[in-house]
């Protein structure tokens, strides 16, 4: 495999783990701690709200449609264009996250959540990140998580114990491969969730113009070179 494809490869999964760090982060500090991306943890701040925690059940029920609407449009567009479909998903991603900043920009500065421009600024949000984690599984050839960390965190420490115990030379080096992938996305999700933070404390919802260019920037790069497989399987 061409070495240059390969970064290219790598490079655009650690651009899109900055993103799903950085959306997930300004979803939740703009929407009284609503996960976008991790949506399972939505399940726990709905429990807060039984007892009187918080703001916005109804977004956070809305929320799980709304991620699965992003897996059915991906899955669509993978049947329907087989060709550049990647090209198309990561546009798509990027209206639906520019949608929600328009949304969010129109809502009150007071509990966002608890409004309708808020509360599609979520759901919009959450469509994007579906769409972002079902690449992973369908288009991306590495088929590693960029929203969501917990999986790698454990890819990365089965993938260290082999390094230390498996005989096999090659089991060992193709275990460093995988490592040091897997670490550098958990590294890149950490960064933009800081960056994401500090970005709406400071711009408010214009913080998601970020990764709106930084997906029209990766779908420009997936169009002009096309991705194959990038780690050794």
């Amino acid at each position: 495999m061409n070495r240059a494809v390969r970064h290219l490869d790598w490079f655009i999964s650690i651009n899109l783990a900055v993103i799903g760090g950085y959306v997930d982060t300004v979803g939740f500090v703009a929407l009284s701690g609503l996960f976008t991306a991790h949506v399972t943890g939505n399940f726990i701040l709905i429990a807060s709200e039984l007892i009187g925690i918080e703001h916005g059940i109804w977004i956070k029920l809305m929320i799980f449609p709304a991620f699965i609407l992003g897996v059915i449009l991906t899955r669509l567009i993978t049947l329907v264009t087989p060709e550049k479909n990647l090209t198309k998903v990561i546009l798509l991603e990027a209206l639906f996250l520019f949608a929600a900043m328009i949304f969010g920009l129109a809502a009150p500065s007071v509990h966002p959540i608890d409004s309708l421009p808020g509360m599609m600024a979520g759901l919009l949000a959450a469509i994007a990140m579906g769409m972002q984690t079902t690449q992973g599984r369908l288009v991306l050839i590495h088929a590693s998580p960029t929203t969501v960390m917990t999986g790698n965190i454990t890819e990365a420490v089965i993938n260290l114990v082999d390094i230390l115990v498996v005989p096999s030379r090659r089991e060992k080096w193709l275990s460093r491969i995988h490592l040091i992938f897997t670490l550098s996305l958990i590294a890149s999700f950490a960064i933009g969730a800081i960056l994401g933070a500090f970005a709406f404390y400071f711009f408010s919802f214009w913080a998601l113009v970020l990764p709106v260019l930084q997906l029209a920037f990766t779908a420009y790069l997936v169009q002009r070179f096309p991705l194959h497989h990038s780690l050794p399987q």
